[in-house]
């Protein structure tokens, strides 16, 4: 069984700068949209209050996981009254129900814009980004449409570039959100898709009183921007993707979130961690094993841990960064007796 997972570096090699990395979405964002602040005015506010702070953030030029990680720190750890409310705010429930001039509130409503921006970029922009490139798919796709039924795509990215390439050869095939969609598979729908940090087409409903739920969104398309929103019934709907921040709640403190939430994300990992403790072969697509995601290399070590004593495991990288240093951090990880081996970095 081959199990492959996809990082950053996959759908940017693939796509270029319309599928950015962390790094470089905050001078794609601003470039494809210049009248953006008019639009997300909180976020904008939270960019002027953090650039202030950071010298590693600039208003036309910020990584993403920088700057939501400044959002969910200021929201949970400090309390200010040294904010800017925008002067003028755009139509929307959630502006209503959050419409005290606080400090968690203005957290609250750049978080919410910041999930808007992010589904703008990796999801509603791409999706036309990614029909084009599937008329002349490169080797990613060449690497994906290879794998067989048995097989596991596991995707660190909240796009749908992977579901669009396994759609062209099965038609049938879809990320597996819950048991339940994992019940319902057969050889149809080709090899299992996981995402590992959420996907832009999981809409994530929940309620003060009727409590939270997941659905997939109609026609597997990312979720409308309109849509992230409150509903007239007092449902707030927004895509279920794990901000990429130092606290993680979603995943490190299941005990606070709901239910559901923390159901779909169990699931993508725990069948990870069950693939890659019976895989023959491990390929690596985008992804370096950075040493701050210490809950995905955690989860690795686990899969690691279980896997049958003496049993071969060969890993192919396909990367972005410096192979070689990737490969010692994989190698640190994976049993003594694996093979890692550099493979190059995709081609278009």
């Amino acid at each position: 069984m081959m199990v492959v997972l996809l990082g950053a570096g996959a759908s940017r090699a693939a796509l270029g700068e319309h599928a950015p990395t962390s790094r470089e979405f905050g001078r794609v964002f601003v470039q494809r949209d210049p009248s953006w602040p008019d639009r997300l005015p909180f976020l904008a506010g939270a960019l002027r209050y953090l650039a202030a702070q950071d010298r590693h953030i600039a208003e036309d030029d910020w990584a993403l996981d920088r700057v939501w990680n400044g959002i969910d720190e200021n929201y949970k750890l400090i309390a200010n009254s040294d904010f800017q409310w925008p002067g003028t705010v755009p139509p929307g429930r959630i502006y209503s129900v959050y419409r005290l001039r606080t400090w968690r509130a203005f957290w609250v409503l750049a978080g919410y814009e910041m999930r808007r921006a992010v589904n703008e970029i990796y999801g509603l922009r791409l999706e036309s980004v990614i029909r084009l490139y599937l008329e002349a798919p490169g080797q990613l796709s060449t690497l994906l449409r290879a794998l067989e039924p048995g097989d596991v795509v596991a995707s660190m990215n909240y796009d749908l570039l992977a579901d669009r390439i396994l759609q062209a050869k099965w038609p049938r095939a879809s990320n597996c959100r819950s048991e339940e969609d994992a019940r319902t598979r057969t050889d149809q729908h080709g090899s299992l898709i996981l995402k590992l940090h959420g996907s832009l087409d999981w809409d994530f409903m929940s309620h003060p009183a009727e409590g939270a739920w997941v659905e997939r969104t109609p026609d597997r398309e990312p979720i409308r921007d309109r849509a992230i929103d409150y509903d007239a019934q007092g449902w707030e709907h927004r895509p279920l993707i794990v901000a990429p921040v130092r606290f993680k709640d979603d995943v490190l403190i299941p005990g606070i979130q709901p239910r559901v939430l923390v159901e779909t994300l169990a699931f993508q990992w725990s069948r990870f961690v069950d693939a890659l403790s019976r895989a023959d072969e491990f390929r690596v697509i985008g992804y370096s094993f950075p040493t701050d995601d210490a809950y995905g290399n955690r989860m690795i070590q686990e899969a690691v841990r279980r896997r049958r004593r003496g049993a071969m495991l060969t890993a192919h990288l396909h990367v972005l960064d410096d192979c070689l240093e990737v490969r010692n951090r994989l190698q640190e990880i994976l049993p003594p007796e694996s093979l890692v081996e550099c493979r190059g970095p995709l081609e278009n």
